[in-house]
């Protein structure tokens, strides 16, 4: 979910990055204000059209509804609402056979899953109510509403006054930090946090070969002079 968000947020302010603090707060707030204009006005044509869903789920049923009908039905339990659909071959490349979900009616459950995670009724479902002559729509969750999504978009953004009509400002004043300001020239320093891979090993020892001495070499060993 975070991931997502964060690419939500790339995507609107893509070209604000290299903008000054006060030009990437007005863009935000102007690209923010459109949205809500744009989505408000969207919704309230759909309310006028008596749409009941919002355009994506709508789009969805409607798929659900036609892969619905290749579906196969058997009956278990009339009472509790119990069946089994088989589908038939999938669409994949690797499909050999269609695949068999239990259906519960009763608590509008699929062994698919989808119904949970999507919030909306899958195929097998809309099978087995179309069977039944059962009505699907408790199934869709009230946050698809088009009231629903209409109403995310209600609140308003006012219009900015102009500078010379802001009152005076009579609150502290926030001065920079000298030691956070960027160096005009030359390597910057670094803020990365280091570790033990960045610790620089000592220099080891020079050894000499013949005394096994640290600090000498062959060519200044005494023992070298001796031996010549």
């Amino acid at each position: 979910m975070t991931t997502n968000m964060s690419e939500v947020f790339n995507s609107v302010l893509k070209g604000a990055r290299s903008l000054p603090i006060t030009a990437l707060v007005q863009l935000t707030f102007f690209q923010l204000n459109s949205y809500f204009v744009v989505r408000k006005e969207q919704c309230a044509n759909r309310l006028a059209s008596n749409e009941e869903y919002t355009s994506y789920v709508d789009a969805k049923i409607k798929e659900n509804v036609v892969k619905a009908g290749s579906h196969e039905i058997v009956l278990y339990d009339h009472i509790r609402g119990q069946f089994h659909v088989k589908t038939n071959k999938g669409t994949k490349s690797n499909s050999t056979r269609g695949r068999t979900y239990r259906i519960n009616l009763q608590e509008y459950a699929c062994t698919c899953g989808k119904t949970l995670i999507y919030g909306f009724p899958c195929s097998h479902i809309l099978a087995t109510c179309h069977f039944r002559s059962v009505d699907f729509r408790p199934l869709v969750q009230h946050y698809y509403s088009t009231q629903s999504y209409y109403n995310s978009w209600v609140p308003l953004f006012h219009p900015i006054f102009n500078v010379y009509e802001w009152s005076p400002y009579d609150g502290p004043i926030i001065m920079p930090s000298k030691s956070m300001k960027r160096a005009s020239s030359g390597r910057p320093k670094s803020s990365r946090f280091h570790n033990e891979m960045d610790v620089k090993e000592g220099k080891t020892s020079i050894t000499c070969g013949l005394c096994k001495q640290s600090g000498d070499n062959r060519c200044s060993c005494q023992n070298n002079n001796r031996i010549d």
